[in-house]
């Protein structure tokens, strides 16, 4: 028998697991080495012909965001792809070290072969989980809402809801980005807020094999 909608709604408001269950679940599903096991960035060599690395650091076109064909904005930004009714599972959210001329990289990565639809946009202050209300304290001077349409950040069955990603909660020590925290996973609905330093601009690309949704912040000049 499945969970019923005020059960599902509780489950689903606070996902809170043991870390050791979540991630040998995880690690079961990618034999052990797979991304979505770990959520920090792999800067390992890409071969040709294959999705490029999430690293910035070895690659000057990478931290240029003036390349053409390229979202890029400090302001309400939307893109991604319907998927026809179905929810696409975000698998992992990493970040890279700073790049040589300091340019930060997070990267969120999906099932399937599309990026889902999504909007970025700054946000002001009070800032709530989606469903409980609760107030939100976010580091940094600067916050960016990224919200995934038709996504979760968890699997379910009948029996038990456990999280794709684990780390909902992580400050960093970055000169650029401070803070990245879900607000939401619920209905279809996936938040996140970055904390950042600034109203930096920033870069979206929408890669593929895997789906990936990449944001790039460039320092002030």
């Amino acid at each position: 028998m499945g969970l019923s909608g005020p059960d599902r709604a509780r489950r689903l408001a606070g996902i809170v697991l043991p870390g050791l269950l979540a991630t040998a679940m995880l690690a079961a599903c990618t034999g052990g080495e797979g991304r979505p096991a770990s959520d920090s960035a792999s800067a390992e060599p890409t071969p040709v012909g294959q999705a490029p690395s999430d690293d910035v650091s070895g690659s000057a076109a990478a931290t240029d965001l003036t390349m053409p064909g390229n979202v890029r904005g400090t302001s309400d930004t939307t893109g991604g792809h319907e998927r026809g009714g179905d929810i696409a599972t975000l698998l992992s959210a990493r970040t890279s070290p700073p790049s040589v001329d300091g340019v930060e990289r997070l990267v969120f990565e999906f099932d399937g072969e599309s990026v889902p639809r999504y909007q970025m946009a700054y946000l002001e202050p009070p800032y709530v989980q989606c469903g409980s209300g609760h107030p939100v304290t976010v580091a940094g001077d600067a916050v960016l809402q990224l919200r995934l349409r038709g996504t979760r950040a968890h699997a379910e069955s009948a029996e038990q809801i456990l999280p794709t990603v684990t780390e909902r909660d992580r400050k960093l020590d970055q000169p650029l980005l401070r803070q990245l925290i879900l607000t939401c996973d619920f209905e279809g609905e996936v938040e996140w807020l970055l904390g950042l330093t600034s109203r930096l601009p920033f870069r979206i690309l929408e890669l593929e094999s895997p789906a990936r949704l990449v944001v790039d912040f460039s320092p002030p000049r």
